[in-house]
């Protein structure tokens, strides 16, 4: 049985390093936004709107993901579980940023190709 000081400080580093990552997630959001949809074979550029939805809807998600992330890995320390907390977190964090990268490219396209 680990000692729980050092499981909670394990969570703590995971945390920190989840929370930095974020961030850089958020403020490079254009950047990784328009990799990944070339990556999946989207043509077009981000536009002039990816600003607002990082503004909008991207912070606001990294800050709801950040606080699920720490409750997980809060709980996940009562039960010595931290490392699966984290490898969760780190799953749940990149499926978030390739679904909101596809999804603006998504509502991009379909507004340039709107006709009414």
């Amino acid at each position: 049985m680990s000692d729980p000081s050092a499981v909670r400080g394990r969570g703590v580093i995971h945390l920190l390093i989840l929370t930095i990552a974020t961030i850089a997630e958020v403020v490079y959001y254009p950047n990784i936004a328009e990799a990944i949809n070339d990556l999946v074979g989207g043509q077009g550029s981000a536009g002039s709107s990816i600003g607002y939805f990082r503004a909008t809807y991207v912070l606001t998600g990294a800050v709801g993901f950040l606080l699920v992330a720490g409750l997980l890995l809060w709980a996940s320390a009562r039960s010595n579980r931290t490392r699966a907390a984290a490898i969760l977190a780190w799953i749940f964090n990149a499926t978030l940023l390739i679904g909101s990268s596809l999804w603006y490219f998504h509502a991009v396209r379909a507004a340039s190709e709107y006709r009414g």
